[in-house]
């Protein structure tokens, strides 16, 4: 059957101005819409099914005829993997694995964008997705279909002439257009992009990658959660060692903090004290020894 529709009527029912809908909720709608059109969808939980809404239908559970768990259905379509401390240290570092697309969705309308894009995807062009998803409730932006291709401008800057761009990911999406207004407010002209899926991103021609990330704006901020890798590819040429002009703006108003530094005798005096025949070793070895 065509996903296309079906994708369509994902959007136009899961799509919300709810300023504390979870991911996880918006995931759940998802699910519950695709599971009455699409009887192959199967999936499963680490943990607990009901709070992170992934049974689909009311009798989901895999499990044998006559088990006393709720919801136990021989014919179910949602598997329990068991303690979701195992899942979730096998996902902590996706992006380090080949393949597999990884989204993480900015608000509840883009996690049903990104479901309608991965159902779209599948017959021409299926890959395996990964999507990290909040529990906690985030506020909902305008829906933008272009968040389907990765990254886009969600919050342009006050002219047409951008100085610099904020982009970010998952959850630090609001505090990112938090942040923008401070800059904003001193005259300092910024964007902010939020970039869901890098390997989309990646995917879409240059000319709209540049009209997204200009080029010509060298000064650019990645921030996302616990992890560096694949940001600074958006960075190398334009990252923080491009910064300095803007650094000295926004510390000349109380906004950037200076670097600490020490005097050159206070670091001789932090520097271990190296004897016998560790002197041989390494700068890194020898502090490393000290501890």
């Amino acid at each position: 059957m065509s996903r296309a529709p079906v994708a369509y009527t994902i959007l136009q029912k899961v799509m919300t101005h709810d300023p504390a809908a979870s991911e996880w909720t918006a995931s759940g709608k998802v699910l519950r819409v695709l599971g009455a059109v699409i009887p192959e969808l199967w999936g499963g939980s680490a943990g607990l099914a009901g709070s992170n809404n992934t049974t689909i239908g009311k009798n989901g559970s895999l499990l044998p005829a006559g088990n006393p768990l709720p919801g136990a259905y021989p014919y179910g379509r949602t598997i329990h993997f068991g303690i979701r401390e195992h899942s979730m240290a096998a996902m902590a570092s996706p992006r380090a694995i080949p393949g597999p697309n990884v989204v993480r969705p900015a608000d509840a309308n883009e996690t049903a964008i990104a479901w309608a894009e991965i159902l779209k995807r599948h017959a021409t062009d299926p890959a395996p997705h990964g999507l990290a998803l909040t529990r906690q409730g985030v506020p909902a932006h305008a829906p933008n279909e272009d968040a389907a291709k990765g990254g886009y401008v969600l919050r342009e800057s006050s002219t047409e002439t951008q100085e610099v761009i904020i982009i970010a990911t998952g959850s630090e999406v609001q505090p990112a257009v938090a942040a923008r207004e401070l800059p904003e407010a001193e005259g300092i002209r910024t964007r902010v992009v939020p970039v869901p899926c890098v390997e989309r991103f990646d995917e879409q021609p240059p000319a709209y990658r540049e009209q997204v990330l200009p080029p010509t704006v060298r000064d650019r901020v990645a921030v996302a959660a616990g992890i560096g890798l694949t940001w600074h590819r958006f960075l190398d040429d334009a990252g923080p060692d491009r910064l300095p002009r803007t650094r000295r703006r926004l510390r000349r108003r109380g906004h950037a903090p200076r670097r600490a530094r020490l005097h050159p005798r206070e670091r001789r005096r932090r520097r271990p004290r190296v004897t016998g025949r560790h002197a041989r070793l390494t700068p890194a070895r020898q502090e490393r020894r000290s501890l």
